[in-house]
């Protein structure tokens, strides 16, 4: 069997998602039935780059192993929101987010260890989700040329059109700070007049004195919660061109070695791994939840 050649842009077109590991190179990426697979190994820390070769600002909305990667719940492209990724330029988050100053760094781990399975969500382990929604186009006034307006003036009679007023332009962010998006789109209850995409949610049950049960060990790798990280954001103003449906979603699977090679990718060696672990990371699903409740990610119980 032919070996997958290894790929850089796994996300569909014009957009790319790529996964980059701690020293800053591209993790190895293999396309198989039409599916795209990253090789981690235990303890390595990577990052999420998504890059916007378009003239329009998009927002990302991301998962790691089913859960949004802002709040730590279960992901749902439709009711949540994400990061903007500016025209001809790109956003790298590396890791949940906690606050808007930091983040918990995405360091792979064994499923057991990632933070879905310390949440006992680890049904999704296994798969990155990246929905990228373009930006409602703003209405805008073309007038005729000078000649055109007086001829159109002096056979209508009618006023001239007057030119709209120019648009306040957005403020610019700090350095160093990446945009997360506000919805403009959803009935609201602040004065501001607009929802904010993380604020607002219910808040978080308290810690449980209820004894947790061992969990059974699964093959492969999941996603910790890892060390603290500086990650500087702020909010601001997005309006989707279609709040529901995305231009785009990538999907990246990834797994050790021994994960890979049972799927048929060779690498280095050969090793065995249980079908029936394969067959939940095969059906792992980026994006599991519909529902909305903001707030940041909170740690494991």
């Amino acid at each position: 069997m032919p070996v997958p050649a290894p790929i850089v842009t796994p996300a569909q077109a014009p957009y790319d998602v790529t996964i980059v590991g701690e020293d800053g190179r591209e993790l190895d990426t293999y396309s198989q039935r039409n599916r795209f697979y990253v090789h981690g190994q235990t303890g390595e820390r990577y990052s999420i780059r998504v890059d916007n070769p378009t003239n329009r600002r998009v927002e990302a909305v991301v998962s790691v192993d089913g859960l949004d990667v802002i709040d730590g719940k279960s992901a749902n492209f439709r009711t949540k929101r994400g990061y903007i990724v500016p025209p001809r330029g790109s956003v790298t988050i590396d890791g949940f987010r906690t606050s808007t100053q930091s983040v918990a760094a995405f360091r792979f781990s064994s499923v057991s260890g990632s933070y879905a399975g310390r949440k006992d969500k680890a049904r999704n382990v296994g798969v990155i989700g990246v929905a990228l929604f373009e930006e409602k186009a703003q209405a805008t006034l073309v007038l005729p040329s000078r000649d055109r307006e007086l001829r159109v003036r002096k056979s209508s009679k009618r006023p001239a059109q007057s030119r709209p007023a120019p648009r306040r332009p957005a403020p610019r962010s700090a350095s160093g700070e990446t945009d997360l998006s506000e919805d403009m789109s959803q009935p609201c209850s602040d004065s501001a007049g607009v929802r904010s995409s993380l604020g607002g949610g219910a808040p978080m049950p308290g810690r449980s004195t209820r004894p947790q049960p061992e969990r059974e060990e699964r093959a492969g790798l999941g996603t910790a919660f890892g060390e603290n990280r500086s990650s500087a954001v702020r909010f601001t103003q997005f309006q989707r061109a279609n709040p529901r449906k995305p231009t785009s979603i990538a999907e990246l699977r990834y797994n050790n070695g021994e994960g890979l090679r049972a799927l048929g990718i060779r690498l280095r060696t050969f090793g065995g791994v249980d079908q029936n672990e394969l067959a939940i990371r095969e059906s792992a699903s980026a994006f599991p939840d519909n529902t909305y409740q903001g707030s940041f990610a909170k740690p494991p119980q």
